[in-house]
């Protein structure tokens, strides 16, 4: 019966250690060749076969299902006269073999397949196989193949064959694995590069000493790249110091996003992702078209608010005429009222649009050295009436000691004051807002820190577009939609960045971060 065996520790040890030594050296210089796997897997079950003397041997692959993929056989050995079972034994043995190998995962000597119940005699291959050497190799995870040899003489293979047979076992489950690994790399690599090469964004891929390893077509057509870049730091091929600066700027972020223009005026929306033990990946996407439309479309906007502001201001003028006018009814003076309020809001809008193209066009002329206190002070005076009359708590707290940061009171004044109105806003009766300021590196942040309804996630990328209102209840808020768009513009001109956390029925948090100043970075805390 098949039995499973040991090392024969009777036999003599130089014998053993000779042919283990000299057979293992030469079959693994064989594993560990340059040869291809076909060739490597053909030349070791010949060189194993010839090595046991056996008459035919085999090396059987199978597949992640079980089934066998590929039979390497040995050529029969001219010493012995023998040509080795027929195709039909073939067959069936490697049937036999596989489920073997499969269900044992370990060696096996026959050495007499006549006297071995469990032995399928097969006709006119009886007197080819009378004893056999049976080796599955296993991996971690499964049995990808299996060794089996045949003889046509009995008790033909011992111990020490079986234990050399299971050492080659070894480097071929290891080369197997590795041949897997390498073609599991290959495929990923393949659909990693068809994937970043077949989009139309340029994307740089650099190692963690910021040396090139990827450059797609879109990435060496903006950049000019080389095609002799890789490999280089990215200062070698990369001359824009808007990107190189990007790649600086990484802290402990994951990823960050930021738009980039170059020298030649084009503009890109970058987002630069840091993968661990990697390297970093800089996508970059071309919005030069869009931004040209978008400063085209306010232009155009800003012209049309200019030129709205006479006759409004026309308007406004009779009907407060109107107003005035003895004996109106109160239908009419309904009427008048509705035409004064519906010019203020229109001249409300307008002035808004005014101030987003102005804040657009640069307001750094404004800076100055400026505290944060004294500006949360001063929009709490502004909106504890409101807050009051909606019965809404409105308090503030600064943590700590806050440095100085450089920007303009008074739009950082109106940045904070349409994030308390929209707050005060939507918190109903009895509910609460908080305005929080505090220190965090090179930022300070102050937060808007409401107990309204909240905000759906669906909702909250959109938020700090032109136009966009908030909704309270399913209803549309009042309002033209420029609030926190004009938050956005005030705070990104001050190099800053806005932030929005909400969750529906938990209220929200808006805040927005100022960078310290680089002069007053050098400066000490204030005690």
């Amino acid at each position: 019966m098949l039995t499973i065996t040991d090392i024969d520790e009777n036999q003599p040890l130089s014998k053993r250690s000779g042919l283990k030594m000299e057979a293992l050296q030469r079959l693994t210089k064989l594993i560990t060749g340059k040869q291809s796997l076909q060739s490597t897997l053909q030349a070791v079950t010949d060189e194993t076969t010839r090595l046991f003397s056996a008459d035919t041997g085999f090396l059987m692959l199978f597949s992640p299902r079980g089934s066998v993929r590929t039979t390497f056989q040995a050529a029969g050995i001219a010493e012995t006269g023998m040509l080795g079972p027929s195709d039909t034994a073939v067959q069936q043995l490697v049937g036999a073999f596989k489920n073997w190998a499969q269900t044992a995962k370990t060696s096996a000597l026959v050495d007499q397949t006549a006297l071995d119940p469990n032995w399928q005699q097969l006709g006119s291959d009886v007197p080819l196989m009378r004893s056999a050497l049976i080796v599955p190799i296993v991996t971690e995870a499964s049995v990808p193949a299996c060794f089996a040899f045949i003889s046509a003489t009995p008790n033909h293979f011992d111990t020490t064959q079986q234990a050399l047979s299971e050492m080659i076992g070894v480097q071929v489950a290891l080369k197997l694995e590795n041949a897997t690994v390498r073609q599991q790399a290959n495929a990923e690599r393949s659909i990693l590069r068809a994937i970043v090469g077949g989009g139309h964004d340029a994307v740089l891929v650099t190692d963690l000493h910021n040396r090139l390893l990827l450059a797609n077509k879109p990435a060496q057509s903006s950049l000019s790249i080389p095609t002799d870049a890789v490999g280089n730091p990215i200062n070698y091929s990369v001359t824009e110091p808007a990107i190189l600066n990007f790649f600086q700027a990484f802290g402990e972020e994951e990823q960050i996003t930021r738009e980039i223009e170059l020298n030649d005026g084009r503009v890109f929306d970058c987002a630069l992702v840091q993968l661990p033990n990697v390297g970093k990946v800089l996508s970059m996407h071309d919005i030069s078209t869009f931004r040209h439309l978008d400063e085209m479309k306010n232009e155009f906007v800003s012209h049309v608010a200019h030129d709205l502001k006479a006759p409004l201001g026309v308007i406004y003028g009779y009907g407060w005429l109107l107003n005035e006018v003895p004996n109106l009814n109160p239908e009419e003076k309904e009427y008048v009222a509705q035409i004064i309020s519906s010019v203020e809001r229109m001249r409300s809008l307008i002035e808004n649009i005014l101030d987003i193209g102005r804040i657009e066009m640069g307001i750094s002329a404004e800076f100055e050295v400026t505290e944060i206190p004294p500006v949360i002070r001063e929009v709490m005076e502004q909106n504890h009436p409101i807050a009051s009359q909606k019965e809404v708590n409105l308090s503030s707290k600064v943590h700590g000691e806050l440095p100085l940061v450089f920007g303009a009171d008074m739009r950082l004044e109106l940045a904070l004051n349409n994030l308390v109105g929209n707050a005060i806003k939507f918190t109903p009766a009895g509910g609460h807002v908080s305005i929080e300021a505090e220190s965090e590196g090179d930022k300070v942040w102050v937060h808007v820190i409401d107990t309204g309804p909240g905000i759906p996630i669906e909702q909250q990328n959109k938020l700090f577009q032109k136009f966009t209102k908030l909704k309270a209840g399913g209803k549309n808020a009042e309002g033209h939609g420029l609030g926190l768009a004009i938050v956005k513009s005030i705070i990104e001109a001050h190099e800053g960045e806005v932030a929005v956390k909400s969750e529906v029925g938990k209220g929200s948090t808006f805040s927005f971060s100022l960078p310290v100043h680089a002069i007053l970075k050098q400066e000490p805390p204030i005690e």
